[in-house]
This record gives C-alpha cells, sequence and structure tokens, in this order.
C-alpha cells in the first residue's frame, strides 16, 4: 500500500456507506417530495394566507431554476379553524413584489392541510432535484467501486 492511497484504502467502507447514505437521502426525500406533490395535484384546494415574512439566502447551485439567491416566502393560511405555517421558494420577481401581510394563494392538500404551496410545481422541482443530488450520489459509489476493481486487478498484474 503506497501512501498516496492508504488512507483512502484504509476507510474505503467509510467513502461507500457515507455515499450510499447520501444517496439513499435524497432518493427518500425525492419520493416524499414527488408523493407531496401529486396530492397537491389530484387533491389540492386553494385557500388565502398571508406573509409573515421574506429571506434572501445565497445558494451555490441553480437546479430549479429560481437563481443563485434562493428567495423564501413565510407564510400562514388557515382550513378548517387550524392555522398552519408554510415556507416556499419564489422567484426574484415574486420575492420584490412580495410584502409581509400581502394576502396570498396557497394551494393545500384537503386530507393533509400541512402540505401546501404558494405556487404549482413548486413540489414537483424539489423532487426533481432531490432525485438529481441521489443520482449523482449513486453515480459516485458505482464509480468509486468499478475504479477500485480495476486498481485492484492493475496491481494483480
Amino acid at each position: 500500500m503506497n501512501r498516496r492511497n492508504a488512507f483512502y484504502d484504509r476507510y474505503r467502507l467509510v467513502f461507500y456507506l457515507l455515499l450510499l447514505g447520501i444517496g439513499l437521502f435524497f432518493l427518500f426525500d425525492g419520493y416524499q417530495t414527488h408523493s407531496n406533490a401529486r396530492l397537491l395535484a389530484t387533491q389540492g384546494a386553494v385557500t388565502t394566507g398571508k406573509i409573515l415574512s421574506k429571506q434572501t439566502r445565497d445558494r451555490r447551485y441553480d437546479l430549479d431554476g429560481l437563481g443563485r439567491k434562493l428567495h423564501l416566502l413565510t407564510y400562514r393560511y388557515a382550513v378548517g379553524g387550524a392555522e398552519f405555517t408554510g415556507e416556499a421558494a419564489v422567484s426574484g420577481e415574486r420575492y420584490e413584489t412580495s410584502s409581509p401581510g400581502e394576502t396570498v394563494a396557497v394551494r393545500f392538500v384537503r386530507d393533509t392541510p400541512d402540505i401546501s404551496e404558494l405556487s404549482e410545481g413548486t413540489h414537483a422541482a424539489m423532487a426533481r432535484s432531490s432525485f438529481l443530488f441521489a443520482f449523482v450520489a449513486f453515480g459516485m459509489l458505482v464509480l468509486m467501486i468499478v475504479f477500485d476493481r480495476i486498481r485492484g486487478r492493475l496491481k494483480q498484474a
């Protein structure tokens, strides 16, 4: 074992398990978000809500087409006498034109009113991002295993 690969060789299983865990996390998150998007599409109803606050966060990547800045609106809505709070990522244009206290349309699931969104398709876009991250993690895991096997065969030759 040469020094260059000693650390990797020693902790190879940890790297495999880490990538597997990351991939499974994003796969589960994507499945759950996709299920919420399907529920909103089939059992969705619309009510009114109020914007409570807005904030902006910097992001490294723009996976959902909303830009490098993540614009979030926190909103509150009531269904059947119970109040719910949600948070939604919105475009920069919508963020600039929205203000706390403004009334907005909120789409929610009738049977599970805590699942909501301000814009149709928000959950579907998040599901695609999660599935993409899962695919990348699983792809990296497969590549690591393939390269390790090739490296092992080259050592034997």
